[in-house]
């Protein structure tokens, strides 16, 4: 086994991760207006995580791979 990561790098790799999500709007909301409205949109929908509440708490679950062929609607 390796060496446990350090707490605070562990900590920028998750910023930097979500950081990124975001700037390539691959988030949306869990939430029943976020979705009516994801529904409406022009397709093709590149998000490829949701921000939902599980337990109280709000958790980011991936729901897609986004695939990277030039053309493909997924």
């Amino acid at each position: 086994m390796g060496a446990v990561p350090h707490v605070a790098e562990t900590d920028s790799e998750v910023m930097a991760f979500v950081e990124s999500l975001i700037a390539h709007k691959r988030i949306r909301s869990a939430e029943k207006k976020a979705l009516a409205a994801a529904a409406a949109r022009e397709f093709p929908d590149h998000t490829t995580h949701v921000v939902k509440s599980v337990g109280g708490k709000k958790v980011l679950q991936r729901v897609r791979f986004l695939c990277g062929c030039a053309g493909c609607d997924r």
